[in-house]
C-alpha cells in the first residue's frame, strides 16, 4: 500500500507534497519513484512551478534524487531527533 497527497494552489504556481507513504512491505520496489512521477506530472499538468517538501531527516535522501533541494534544515522540528528539513523541487 502506498498513498501521496498533492496540494496544488495556482495562486503562487507552487505545489506541496503533503505527505508520502509507502508500507515497508513495498518498498524498494520502484512504487516510491511511481509516485513522484506521477506527482511531477500532475504539478506540470498544472503549470506549476515548484513542488515544496517538509520532509525528515530521514526521508530527505528519497526525495533528492528526484532532485529536490533543501532550503532549510529545523533541529527537531517534527520531535525530538526527529528534524524537519524544508526542500524545493523545481520543475
Amino acid at each position: 500500500m502506498a498513498v501521496f497527497g498533492l496540494d496544488i494552489d495556482p495562486k503562487i504556481n507552487r505545489a506541496s507534497i503533503t505527505w508520502i507513504m509507502t508500507s515497508p512491505r513495498v518498498q524498494a520496489n520502484g512504487i516510491g519513484t511511481a509516485m513522484m512521477s506521477y506527482a511531477n506530472k500532475m504539478a506540470k499538468d498544472s503549470n506549476m512551478k515548484v513542488i515544496d517538501i517538509a520532509a525528515s531527516h530521514l526521508s530527505a535522501p528519497f526525495f533528492e534524487k528526484f532532485g529536490a533541494k533543501t532550503i532549510k534544515e529545523i533541529t527537531d522540528g517534527w520531535g525530538l531527533d526527529m528534524h524537519r528539513v524544508d526542500m524545493e523541487l523545481l520543475l
